[in-house]
């Protein structure tokens, strides 16, 4: 689908997307505690999306809420 040229003229991130389904992984991510580590994630990242966090603080954040849960 991302190879056809009517797609890739109207997705400006065709190409993103190819290499995407390319290389990534399904749902869950392979770690222990997978929906709690994604949860974090998008809650961080929504933050930074609204200007509620710089996404400095967001990462910082973010990689001390996900070593929390995995040191669970």
């Amino acid at each position: 689908m991302y190879d056809d040229p009517e797609v890739r003229r109207r997705v400006p991130y065709a190409d993103a997307v190819r290499i995407q389904l390319r290389v990534g992984y399904l749902d869950p991510l392979p770690i222990p505690r997978a929906s709690q580590v994604e949860r974090v994630v998008h809650e961080e990242v929504h933050a930074v999306v609204l200007g509620r966090k710089s996404p400095e603080a967001a990462a910082a954040d973010l990689y001390r809420r996900v070593e929390e849960i995995l040191t669970q």
